[in-house]
């Protein structure tokens, strides 16, 4: 077999066997060059720019968890501040309910005495005789009578039972105790008035039951104390301040008096 002949630009003569140790010439020009510079200049600038990204991905990120984490503390401080909130308008309403209570007691309690005065005539042997005594148990039923046609018995009991309960729930110290003590006096007098059972008296106030005055004068101090726990205003007036000014200057302004 011939060897094959090839012919380079400078007609050198190369043998066939010779060609296969020889290495590609490669020829680089300016263009080429510039274009390696600027691939390798992309690729430095692709790296940075890529960093770049990705700091400002974690920073949103660092953001966005510290404002969630904010809104969280600021979610759960309103509604801590509104669960207070709620707390202390349901003891306010609940210490107004107990004041009303108190209040509305004392109202029946003067018709209980007047009735129970009665009921201690009936049986008063030492200052009455028997058709005497008899008169005043006539009057005893009959104002009972009147009483209970004009007033429903049961919404008392009910009262009793709820100023037992509030007072129990809501209060403390010797303000309950006094709240509690008015109340099981109360049940133990509308016991003995409306249903004849004069035997409680002697078995829990053997001395007797209060005059309405001097209760009303007890109750006003239990009403201050109410009206400071709720912080409400000032202390309830008197009924001598109120006296007093009704008998002053209330007459004069209407001019009832000169």
């Amino acid at each position: 077999m011939k060897d094959t002949i090839y012919t380079n630009h400078s007609d050198t003569v190369i043998n066939l066997n010779q060609s296969r140790d020889l290495k590609p010439i490669v020829i680089h020009n300016k263009y080429e060059n510039k274009l390696l510079a600027d691939e390798s200049n992309f690729s430095i600038a692709g790296f940075w720019i890529s960093v770049a990204v990705a700091v400002v991905s974690l920073g949103a990120l660092l953001i966005s968890y510290l404002a969630m984490r904010a809104t969280n503390r600021s979610n759960r401080q309103q509604i801590e501040q509104a669960n207070k909130n709620n707390r202390q308008q349901i003891l306010v309403g609940k210490i107004e309910e107990i004041y009303e209570c108190v209040t509305t007691l004392n109202y029946y309690y003067r018709t209980f005495q007047f009735i129970y005065n009665q009921l201690n005539e009936s049986h008063d042997s030492e200052k009455h005789t028997a058709n005497e005594r008899s008169d005043w148990g006539k009057e005893y039923t009959n104002s009972v009578e009147q009483f209970v046609k004009r007033n429903n018995v049961e919404d008392l009991h009910k009262i009793t039972a709820r100023l037992r309960v509030l007072s129990n729930t809501y209060l403390s110290g010797e303000l309950q105790l006094k709240c509690l003590t008015y109340n099981d006096m109360f049940e133990k007098m509308m016991d003995a008035v409306i249903y004849g059972q004069k035997f409680l008296q002697g078995a829990f106030y053997k001395e007797g039951f209060p005059e309405a005055l001097v209760l009303q004068q007890y109750l006003e101090a239990i009403q201050n104390d109410l009206v400071k726990i709720n912080e409400l205003g000032s202390e309830s007036l008197s009924q001598e301040k109120i006296g007093e000014y009704r008998r002053t200057t209330f007459k004069k302004d209407l001019g009832l008096i000169k």
